[in-house]
This record gives structure tokens, C-alpha cells and sequence, in this order.
């Protein structure tokens, strides 16, 4: 197993501990996985586990991880109005 999996693994773990000691049900928490400053391999490999929701500080990178995964499912955090209406033009946010 890949460093990327067994601490994704270890994460999961610790949210369904947490979740479940706050009274939640588990699968009302999402993973939110940071992708910021991680190469596209790291990503990649998160993907490959099952993670389909990433966050992202800096556009360019958020493009390029876009591009690459082809992936539907990504969260974006501070980015301006023109930034947003550029990371529309090739995903579909939700």
C-alpha cells in the first residue's frame, strides 16, 4: 500500500471515531482532501482511493489537477470572481 492510501485510510478511521463520538451518523461527514502543493501523482493516488473531493487555494494548480483527473467533484476556496468563472469553463461545480 502507497503512503498516500494508508494515510488516507488512517483518516477515514479517525473521522468514523470522531463521527460517531459526536453522536453523527459516519457517512454524513465528508472527506475533503487538500490538494495544495501535492504533485499530481499524490492526487492521483488519493483518487485511485476513492477521494472525489479536493480543495485548492491557487488556481493554476487547481487547473492543471483539473485537467489531469478529470474528476467532477472538486471544492474551491478564495478565489475571485474571474477565477471562479475560468475554473467553470472546465468543471462542473456543484
Amino acid at each position: 500500500m502507497h503512503k498516500v492510501e494508508e494515510n488516507i485510510e488512517r483518516v477515514k478511521a479517525r473521522l468514523q471515531t470522531a463521527a460517531v463520538a459526536g453522536g453523527r451518523d459516519p457517512n454524513s461527514v465528508m472527506l475533503l482532501a487538500v490538494s495544495k502543493t501535492r504533485d499530481t501523482k499524490s492526487i492521483q493516488q488519493a483518487a485511485q482511493t476513492g477521494i472525489t473531493d479536493f480543495g485548492e487555494n491557487y488556481l493554476q494548480e487547481a487547473l492543471e489537477k483539473i485537467d489531469i483527473l478529470k474528476s467532477e467533484n472538486h471544492n474551491y476556496n478564495r478565489t475571485s470572481l474571474n477565477n471562479l468563472l475560468t475554473i467553470l469553463g472546465r468543471n462542473n461545480l456543484q
